[in-house]
């Protein structure tokens, strides 16, 4: 089968899996947020900032550096095995430990038992690395769509009869244990679809110091990411409390949803298409302004359509209770938009095998938004939402300026789809008048010609694909490590 076929392929089979997952789900989590109230959603929230933080120092960008590697695939799943169970384990028990303090840190008492509930899934998410890294590395996407169906809509799902059953001020448990029953899931399932691929052998420290040298690198922009998403929600918890925690975070999530059922199907696929056309610059590139382009003509009239119906979503979805959420949805849902512009950039660094380029881009600006946040927060959670989007920005015009200096690409392959989406949306708007129905109509019908518009550069690229015949460049200096070319 081709590269391009097998490409198409994936990316519908992640597709559905981000369908199943990104629709069941959120249907029960909206079943949930009639049940429980803003503050069992903020409790368990604040335990989750610190089991993802867990998480991005158990994985140690080695699932990264596996789907990347191109020589003793099998050695090295093995070795990644072992280590990833033996971090995810000593992870756990960090965890169980330092529960009380953490929960000292949020002011919260019942922050500790709901980390302590959650705390088995570093374990289970490190045994379960191995699988779904040797699925995604062979475009096995359907295989894939099963595993992330079990992870993403059994959660909810499970956690809709425990909230039923469970007594006032304890709904927070039916989250901790739904969630928890997912991740046990999805190990299950992710080592039985493997099938005959499943690694063998011991472990080789020489393959581990292999992993461990990209790794470390995807480890640091992991520990980014990880800031840029979490960061925020630290400080909301530590300074505003467990209700305003879960009027942020469910908002958050809201948004989430909607882009992430959008665009999250193409990310892995994209990283796997990245990483067989490595060394191919010119595709490379092409490939990433194709990308932006759909990027912006989608996701930015997608963002003003939530802003514009934020208080109505949140009155239809949520519920009375949740009084203050239809803020946070709008202006976050501009910030996601915007921030999906750059959301690929890294795919392509670690593609090529330069991931110390995204760490050296977000570190600094990292050190802003930390800035920016703690002098928000003091003036409540309005004045905090529309900072985060302020600062979201700030880290665009960053993110542009490397890959202009980097992989040589120019200010207008950005500039240009950003101008095309905002004055295909903002006329449509203008023409629509004040009425919010008809402003809904006016941005999805921008997003359908804006796209339509796209066909050409999409189909060019398409061939491209179908007419590249070197899929890897790989450097002769004994290593397992891309060499590219600049330019």
């Amino acid at each position: 089968m081709s590269r391009l076929r097998q490409g198409v392929r994936a990316i519908g089979w992640s597709a559905a899996g981000e369908l199943g997952s990104r629709v069941l789900g959120p249907l029960a989590f909206l079943v949930l947020a009639r049940v429980l109230r803003p503050e069992d959603f903020g409790i368990v929230a604040s335990a989750t900032v610190m089991i993802s933080l867990a998480q991005a120092l158990a994985d140690l960008g080695l699932g990264k550096a596996l789907v990347q590697r191109e020589g003793n695939v099998e050695v090295a799943a093995a070795t990644m095995l072992r280590l990833t169970a033996a971090i995810g384990a000593a992870l756990t028990a960090m965890l169980l430990l330092l529960a009380p303090v953490i929960a000292g840190f949020f002011g919260d008492a019942r922050v500790a038992p709901a980390l302590r509930g959650l705390s088995p899934m570093l374990l289970l998410g490190a045994l379960a690395a191995v699988p779904m890294a040797l699925m995604q590395r062979e475009l096995r996407f359907r295989e894939l769509f099963w595993v992330r169906l079990a992870s993403g809509a059994l959660p909810p799902l499970l956690s809709v009869p425990l909230a039923l059953l469970l007594p006032a001020g304890q709904g927070w448990w039916a989250l901790v244990l739904g969630t928890l029953l997912g991740q046990a899931a999805q190990l299950v399932v992710a080592w039985m679809l493997l099938g005959e691929a499943q690694p063998r052998g011991g472990f080789d420290r020489d393959v581990a110091r292999e992993l461990l040298a990209f790794g470390r690198w995807a480890l640091l922009s992991s520990l980014f990411a990880w800031s840029y998403g979490w960061l925020d929600a630290l400080v909301v918890g530590r300074a505003l409390g467990a209700h305003d925690m879960g009027l942020y975070r469910t908002g958050q999530t809201l948004v989430a949803l909607v882009f992430g059922l959008v665009f999250a199907p193409l990310v892995p696929v994209l990283y796997s298409l990245f990483s067989r056309a490595q060394g191919e610059a010119a595709l490379l590139h092409e490939s990433l302004v194709t990308v932006i382009n759909l990027a912006a003509l989608v996701a930015l009239p997608l963002a003003v359509g939530m802003f514009l119906a934020g208080d109505l979503l949140a009155r239809l979805l949520l519920g009375p209770q949740w009084q203050g959420a239809g803020l946070v949805i709008g202006v976050l849902a501009l910030a996601q938009g915007a921030a999906w512009l750059v959301a690929f950039n890294g795919e392509v660094y670690r593609a090529i095998g330069r991931p110390a380029v995204e760490a050296a881009v977000m570190g600094p600006v990292l050190l802003l938004y930390a800035a920016g946040y703690v002098v928000a927060v003091e003036k409540g959670l309005e004045s905090f939402v529309w900072a985060r989007l302020a600062l979201t920005w700030l880290g665009i015009a960053v993110q542009v300026a490397a890959t202009v200096w980097v992989l040589r690409l120019r200010a207008r392959d950005w500039a240009t789809p950003l101008a095309s989406s905002v004055a295909f949306t903002g006329l449509a708007l203008v023409l629509s008048g004040r009425t919010l129905a008809l402003q809904l109509l006016a941005w999805a019908l921008a997003t359908t010609v804006a796209v339509m518009w796209q066909r050409k550069r999409l189909h060019a690229l398409v061939e491209r694909w179908r007419i590249a015949r070197q899929p890897v460049a790989v450097a002769q200096t004994g290593s397992t490590a891309p060499r590219v070319e600049a330019g």
